[in-house]
């Protein structure tokens, strides 16, 4: 009986001493894609994003787009379409960003998301309207989302101004549901 205890307690003794042991190195065995993750790829996704009306009245016009989700996430999608594509309907609704315009990168932090811009958005033509319209329609199509609030626009990885000079993006910006035609 004393025998077992000891071979017992010695078992226990190398177990604990080698879950001390400072060899920190783990095998990480990468996971295979499962049905979820693959229909979610191939999954249809459906957003909103805000266009600018041909006739150049101040407000925006939702357009309902669909899209398969990819590798991309939901305000993703709607911020890739809202730069790269032309409206589905281009004798009411104009897209208003430069050409060569890029979308460097986008995350969300506490509520805020943080688009960073190519440098050509600042190429924005026919002064204040444009700019406040392209500005409100990247904004307006992000919060979206309940997960975005503000939108910080960023042009080659800073803060500026403002891409003309008449509409304040140095701070981040709120939803502007005035713009949004009833």
């Amino acid at each position: 009986m004393l025998k077992k205890f000891a071979v017992i307690c010695t078992l226990m003794l190398c177990v604990l001493v080698a879950g001390c042991s400072d060899d920190q190195t783990a095998t990480v065995i990468p996971q295979p894609e499962t049905k979820q993750t693959q229909n979610n790829k191939n999954q249809e996704i459906t957003v909103t994003v805000y266009r600018a009306p041909v006739n150049g009245e101040e407000y925006l016009l939702p357009e309902k787009v669909t899209r398969k989700a990819g590798a991309m996430t939901a305000p993703e999608i709607a911020l890739d379409i809202l730069v790269n594509s032309s409206p589905q309907d281009t004798a009411k609704m104009v897209s208003l960003f430069p050409k060569g315009t890029k979308i460097r990168t986008m995350k969300i932090e506490d509520g805020t998301a943080y688009v960073d811009f190519s440098k050509e958005i600042i190429n924005v033509p026919q002064g204040s309207y444009t700019e406040l319209m392209l500005t409100t329609a990247i904004v307006n199509t992000l919060t979206e989302f309940p997960e975005i609030k503000k939108v910080q626009i960023l042009v080659d990885g800073k803060k500026i101004a403002s891409l003309k000079g008449h509409t304040d993006i140095l701070d981040p910006l709120e939803r502007n549901t005035t713009l949004l035609k009833k």
